[in-house]
């Protein structure tokens, strides 16, 4: 089925799909779902609340876009405006050690393809990134063990 565009008659939400027509104007499909179980003596259906604990991550994330250039550390690329999660890479993950967790100095920016090289790279895909040894150097500092194991105890991507 073909929906329009249009401003819902209800929320007043603009750019929207128009499934129902009804007397009073167009309905948008959450608006419309909101008046069929109303027809039906049900109670609208609620956003779930998620059960996951906050990590205080977003705040972290914020403060470091505001204060370091919008560029990928690993390849250069221009991120834009627009903060994204995977931008935000942690140096030692998370899982490593939470207590690293939004230390500011754990992170660096990066696009998509150089987060994931990253996290889940090869050697040499590592290698290749710009911020190698920046990376290292914090590695050497607070996770000797994780260092010895990237570097063989020698840091060969320098």
């Amino acid at each position: 089925m073909n929906y329009k565009k249009g401003t819902c008659s209800k929320c007043g939400d603009t750019d929207v799909y128009l499934v129902k027509k009804t007397q009073s104007g167009r309905l948008c499909n959450d608006c419309n779902q909101a008046r069929l179980a109303e027809k039906r003596g049900q109670v609208a259906a609620k956003p779930i609340k998620s059960s996951r604990k906050p990590t205080g991550e977003s705040v972290s994330h914020i403060a470091i876009w505001n204060t370091r250039p919008h560029i990928c550390t690993g390849c250069g690329k221009d991120l834009g405006n627009e903060p994204k999660p995977h931008y935000f890479s942690h140096t030692i993950r998370k899982s490593r050690q939470a207590n690293l967790r939004n230390d500011l100095d754990n992170y660096t920016i990066k696009c998509l393809t150089c987060h994931t090289k990253w996290d889940f790279g090869t050697y040499e895909e590592k290698a290749t990134l710009n911020d190698l040894a920046e990376m290292l150097e914090y590695i050497e500092l607070h996770d000797i063990a994780l260092w010895v194991k990237l570097t063989d105890g020698v840091a060969p991507y320098l």
